[in-house]
């Protein structure tokens, strides 16, 4: 299994060098007139292509920098991914709770893109956190995608609910515990309305800001509690290793085969997987086989990877809706509290392990 590991993640090392750019997307503002210009980070891996391509949207008056680490990792697995940073209510902003909107531009910015690179049309998905995972649920529910990644995603006045008839990629759900800031897990009745293949988890213990990294001070000061980087970093390696499965072909490790190890090691809870076994699987009983993000000590650098295999949950849910929900001001709406600090806008390099998950080692890359 060892042996079986190391080849898969040598035959990747060619497309390892990701470069990371900013560009500027120009969309309308809130009157349909005058341009407004977004940020955009673009994370290309090497080579001509096609690649596959991947929009993420960031949390409620957060940064597209707090998605750093996952774009790279995801990046060096042949997929383009773009970050586009939505509007702002401290930057006076149109739109800054405008979740729809946040959809059409997070769209934008893909499109923009397939005018640079060469995409296989094939191999496009969606990600989101929080209120971003909102947006990227609706953009999901616009125009025809092949995987769908929400972390920790919120509704906001049922408008995911409302979309869910025409949400039809394979959609992975990746649950933090509930609480305030995800809106006690309101996304949770997206699962059970979709028709398509879907799965969801819950990591064990996790708070709302976890699938972020580096981290937002903005949500770890609005909803408190203590972050591991080895819960990170399972956020990290199912939703790499969802990507990898449904938009590069490889599905070994399984998710379910490890899923099954981390459910029994009581690092993941709620598990209903139902995108159809992966053929031969791995020892689901053996860590050192199917391994767990845990592998590899509590380090989010050692235990990052697709083939790692991580961890993931129920509903995700931050609450893209009213203040009330949450007073801390990530549920999409404007309160007091969204109105606080302007995000951690840590993006320096950052380094992040593909190991396997059965070494729980670093990059051979």
């Amino acid at each position: 299994m060892r042996l079986f590991l190391l080849l898969s993640l040598s035959a990747t090392c060619a497309l390892a060098q990701v470069s990371k750019t900013t560009v500027t997307l120009a969309f309308p503002n809130c009157s349909g007139s005058t341009p407004a210009s977004y940020d955009v980070d673009v994370y290309r891996p090497s080579g001509a292509g096609p690649f596959g391509l991947v929009g993420i949207g960031h949390g409620f008056q957060n940064s597209k920098d707090n998605h750093e680490v996952f774009a790279r990792a995801l990046a060096a697995k042949g997929v383009v991914v773009v970050v586009p940073q939505f509007p702002l209510l401290l930057a006076l902003q149109c739109g800054y709770s405008d979740h729809s909107r946040n959809a059409d531009i997070l769209w934008a910015a893909m499109e923009q893109e397939r005018g640079v690179s060469t995409i296989d049309p094939a191999r496009v998905g969606l990600a989101g956190h929080s209120a971003g995972g909102l947006s990227a649920f609706l953009a999901a529910s616009r125009h025809a995608v092949d995987a769908l990644l929400l972390f920790d995603a919120v509704d906001n006045n049922g408008l995911g609910a409302a979309a869910t008839s025409n949400v039809t990629p394979p959609t992975l759900f990746l649950a933090a515990e509930s609480s305030p800031c995800n809106s006690s897990n309101n996304s949770l009745p997206w699962f059970d309305d979709l028709t398509g293949l879907k799965g969801k988890l819950k990591v064990v213990g996790a708070t709302h800001c976890e699938p972020q990294d580096p981290l937002s001070s903005t949500c770890t000061a609005a909803c408190g509690g203590s972050t591991q980087q080895a819960r990170q970093a399972l956020f990290r390696t199912y939703g790499l290793a969802f990507f990898d499965r449904f938009l590069n072909g490889v599905t070994m490790p399984c998710l379910e085969a490890t899923a099954q190890t981390d459910a029994a090691a009581g690092v993941v809870a709620d598990v209903d997987l139902q995108f159809g076994g992966c053929g031969a699987m791995p020892d689901a009983g053996s860590v050192e086989d199917a391994g767990s993000a845990f592998d590899g000590g509590a380090g989010a650098e050692d235990a990052g990877s697709a083939s790692d295999a991580g961890a993931v949950s129920d509903a995700g849910a931050e609450d893209a809706g009213s203040a009330s929900d949450a007073g801390a001001g990530f549920d999409g709406g404007p309160g007091a509290d969204d109105a606080g600090a302007q995000p951690d806008t840590d993006a320096g390099a950052t380094q992040f392990d593909s190991g396997s998950l059965a070494d729980g080692g670093t990059d051979p890359c």
